[in-house]
């Protein structure tokens, strides 16, 4: 069965046959901002279960302070995602599969809110206290999410920049000057931790350009890219990350693409972002 987001409209009292054969974007329309949100709510709390059965089990992993702070994310949900400027849109979850020759890490999570980040923050400040981190890294910056990454011990904390120009961290500063493309003002950054110890910062800006030519080769003539976004990071350099319109799957290796089909089947195409390191090493981010 199908299990997307127009499946979930059942489950809040609308029946798609009395309204006819309508795409999503216009059903949403028509429901109330209250149903819409649970909605949504529904479609990750369904999304989560899924992916906990199928690929990492999340909740088995998560503190029960981490489970209060990811159901927190998921009551705060009104939307899909937030588009900021032309070019950033912010997701609100992200369930990513990072796929190398060494194999593939479905452990990788990332819950937050841009749009409710004072009313998250109370729980995000309780997982920086279970983790030791100190609470004086949110000091004049807006924090909009977590994420972890269970196989590598990973952990981080997303912030949100209205200005790229006037971040208070020379060491983001620093990263800004790498890119030399024209990049919308806004962006986002993160710090990375194993254990309490900070042990990388990335920078994530948009690109004015759609797609730069020198990132031509890793797609196909079929492929549809909505905008390009960088991520610079103090350890591994600048990595591209492309949001997805449409993508011809079958250029993936072996793992990639069943990943790919396994997605589709359960939710239809969900693909939303894939991040290059190489052609053998990038990560999926799903859902769209």
């Amino acid at each position: 069965m199908l299990f997307n987001r127009r499946n979930f409209i059942k489950n809040i009292g609308l029946s798609l046959g009395s309204l006819g054969l309508i795409n999503t974007s216009y059903l949403e329309a028509s429901i109330t901002s209250q149903k819409k949100s649970k909605f949504i709510q529904n479609f990750y709390l369904q999304l989560h279960k899924w992916h906990c059965e199928n690929f990492y089990d999340f909740d088995k992993q998560f503190h029960q302070i981490e489970k209060n702070y990811v159901k927190k994310c998921i009551e705060l949900m009104d939307d899909w995602a937030y588009q900021v400027n032309e070019n950033f849109v912010y997701s609100l979850a992200s369930y990513s599969h990072h796929i190398s020759k060494q194999g593939v890490n479905s452990s990788r999570i990332s819950f937050g809110s841009y749009k409710f980040s004072e009313q998250l923050k109370p729980y995000l400040q309780e997982v920086l206290k279970l983790r030791s981190i100190p609470l004086n890294i949110l000091d004049n910056k807006k924090a909009i999410g977590l994420g972890w990454d269970f196989e590598t011990g990973a952990f981080k904390v997303y912030f949100h920049h209205e200005n790229l120009s006037t971040i208070n961290d020379n060491d983001l500063l620093s990263l800004k000057k790498q890119v030399t493309d024209s990049i919308y003002s806004n962006g986002l950054s993160s710090y990375s931790f194993h254990g309490n110890k900070l042990v990388e910062k990335k920078l994530y800006v948009a690109l004015h350009e759609k797609l730069p030519q020198r990132f031509k080769q890793l797609f196909s003539k079929t492929d549809k890219i909505s905008h390009t976004n960088l991520m610079v990071s103090s350890t591994r350099g600048v990595i591209p990350q492309m949001d997805l319109e449409q993508y011809n799957f079958k250029t993936l290796d072996q793992n990639g693409q069943r990943l790919f089909k396994e997605y589709k089947t359960t939710f239809g195409n969900q693909l939303d972002t894939i991040s290059y390191n190489t052609k053998d090493s990038y990560t999926l981010y799903f859902p769209h």
